[in-house]
């Protein structure tokens, strides 16, 4: 069975057996939607001190064989979302194009952007390069908010100081006599540091480069802030989506861009460690730069439900339910069809019980429809309640913050969904082997007659379950993408960015490591994330999506044993321009390929712009 097939079957089971995304036409109560979604009861067993999350009682009752197996009634859409995804892995093209000869009226949407398409300073471009010290390095006595230009941050919960990396006061770090607490001598070294890039081409990045082209020269860690404020209240918001590290980029523009803009959290924490659900960054009305006129907003802007940024918690990309279902169609043939592509899991005896394929530990994900809906569809009703995780069970999840969820994203219009996964992909999440393991592939006969001969070898069996679980979750975001309305797709991308590993003996780093230097990062399974980086990139390249892209950005926090949290080595303090980094690029690439966007429509206009004119239609 090629991988194409495998994910056509997969499709036609797709979607999580816990949630069906609510329209207008079968709306019900939040009370009822709330009450239909059960879970057993959450157990609270501490957490580790990677912040991943607490344990859960072993002997809760999870998913049934019939849950797996019994087909969810779906709503047409959906079905057609099935038929897009059977011809988008056949190897079909969807195209939307009007021409002069169209008997209905032409779409004013924007022509599809090509796959080929890339700005003049590539992901890969911006990082190669190196860190390089600031001018002037911070003070011995410099506070968190002098060393990066932060006049504070939008998020308030007690965690901001780790996501900072400063420490409480103390006898040894006391705090000033404004109140401002002082950082320890390894924070404030990784504060003296900006990146440089190597490639000549990306000085358009650079600040003095941003003002001559439209810029407003409000720099804070290289961000231009009023021009990326005025790109998310233009052209949509950002809805980042993935783990902890993914909520670190969400905190550093909440940094970033206050004290413009305001935090909302609707749910409540989803742990002792208050990992949480989802969560939002408003543009403040009381913000200095619409008084000053440097930000302007179109007449009825919605402060109150229009987010800039939204970030949503997803440990996998997919709910537990859905990793079961990718687990159980790999071994639904014996032996497993993708053996080939797959070798050192398919040499594995499955469970009996796929479920078990999870372990105890609690996953932090709602299901892909539910932040699929949420970017293409952001007014209409979700329930992000699932049945098989305790932190997205109701008591968890009450009738009331799903209102004040359903207020937040009224009239929300996002322009890209930034994804990222793979620190969870371990043994302490899925009951797997760690470390490469011996498999043997039999003898086979390919689909086309090819005799394939038997073969032997090792391979990571965790970096082999990420490809099968990205390669599902590429398929039906793409399927998704193309079965949404021209208006619910029009100018909308979705952005991979790699995951970003940890360093071993970080707090010991006094600099950034220098391109062509070791350095060391196998703790954990922080060696697989490079790997798993590496799949999720050849997905892309895969799937051919033009409005999917994958932006290498991993080498510059690569190279930043120096630039972790406090607290561990794999989290990264915001402010030491690592995660500001990201921002700075993708920035740089939306604007690129929004003038790329804009500049298509015009010329598809051309001699039949006069049939795209509203004025010329009555109806």
């Amino acid at each position: 069975m090629a991988l194409s097939t495998w994910l056509a079957n997969l499709a036609s089971r797709s979607g999580s057996r816990e949630y069906a995304p609510l329209r207008t036409d079968r709306l019900a109560s939040v009370s009822t939607v709330a009450s239909e979604a059960s879970s057993p009861a959450y157990t609270d067993d501490g957490e580790d001190g990677d912040g991943n999350g607490p344990a859960h009682d072993s002997t809760k009752e999870r998913l049934t064989h019939a849950d797996l197996d019994a087909e969810a009634s779906r709503p047409a859409r959906a079905k057609r979302g099935r038929l897009a995804l059977a011809a988008l892995v056949v190897g079909s093209t969807v195209a939307l194009s009007l021409t002069a000869t169209t008997l209905v009226r032409p779409s004013a949407t924007a022509p599809e952007i090509s796959s080929a398409w890339a700005p003049l300073c590539s992901a890969s471009g911006y990082s190669t390069g190196r860190w390089v010290a600031r001018e002037p390095a911070p003070a011995d006595n410099a506070t968190i908010w002098t060393s990066t230009g932060f006049t504070g941050c939008a998020q308030s919960w007690f965690r901001n100081d780790w996501h900072l990396g400063r420490v409480p006061p103390s006898d040894m770090f006391p705090a000033a006599a404004d109140g401002t607490w002082p950082m320890s001598d390894y924070r404030r070294r990784a504060g003296g540091w900006e990146w440089l890039p190597e490639d000549e081409t990306c000085a358009v990045l650079d600040d003095d480069e941003a003002k001559t082209s439209g810029g407003r020269g409000e720099q804070v860690l290289g961000v231009d802030v009023v021009r990326l404020l005025q790109d998310l209240v233009d052209r949509g918001g950002w809805l980042i989506v993935g783990d902890s590290l993914s909520e670190q980029h969400f905190f550093s523009l909440g940094c970033l861009l206050f004290p413009h803009v305001r935090a909302l959290w609707p749910y409540s924490p989803m742990s002792v460690w208050h990992q949480i659900k989802e969560e939002h960054l408003f543009l403040d009305p009381a913000s200095p730069l619409l008084a000053s006129g440097a930000l302007s907003v179109p007449a009825g802007f919605d402060f109150e439900g229009s987010p800039l940024v939204s970030h949503v918690r997803t440990d996998h990309g997919l709910a537990p339910s859905e990793l079961i279902d990718v687990y159980s169609s790999f071994y639904s043939s014996t032996p497993p069809a993708l053996a080939e592509r797959y070798p050192a899991l398919a040499s594995l005896t499955p469970h009996e019980d796929r479920r078990a394929i999870l372990t105890d530990v609690e996953t932090f994900s709602p299901s892909l429809d539910y932040y699929l809906d949420l970017f293409l569809r952001p007014s209409s009703w979700r329930n992000i309640t699932t049945g098989i995780s305790p932190s997205y069970a109701p008591e968890t999840t009450p009738p009331e913050s799903l209102a004040v969820e359903r207020n937040a994203t009224r009239n929300a219009h996002y322009r890209a969904l930034i994804f990222s996964t793979g620190a969870h992909f371990s043994s302490r999440h899925f009951t797997l082997p760690d470390g490469n393991v011996a498999f043997t592939v039999p003898s086979a006969v390919d689909a086309d007659g090819t005799v394939l001969a038997a073969h032997e070898g090792r391979g990571n069996v965790h970096v082999e379950f990420f490809e099968l679980v990205v390669n599902a979750w590429g398929a039906r975001v793409s399927a998704a993408l193309r079965d949404a309305t021209p208006e619910e797709r029009e100018g909308k991308v979705v952005l991979v960015r790699p995951s970003s590993g940890g360093h071993n003996d970080c707090h010991k780093a006094l600099r950034p490591v220098a391109p062509g230097e070791a350095a060391k990062s196998d703790w954990y399974s922080w060696a697989d994330m490079a790997k798993m980086n590496n799949k999720a990139g050849a997905l892309v390249d895969e799937l051919k999506d033009p409005q999917i892209a994958f932006l290498d950005l991993a080498k510059p926090a690569s190279l930043r044993p120096d630039a972790h949290t406090n607290d561990d080595c794999l989290h990264l303090s915001t402010g030491t321009g690592v995660i500001e980094g990201w921002t700075r690029y993708m920035a740089y690439y939306l604007r690129e390929r929004g003038a790329h966007e804009d500049e298509a429509r015009r010329a598809a206009r051309g001699w039949t712009g006069w049939l795209r004119d509203d004025a010329r239609w009555p109806f």
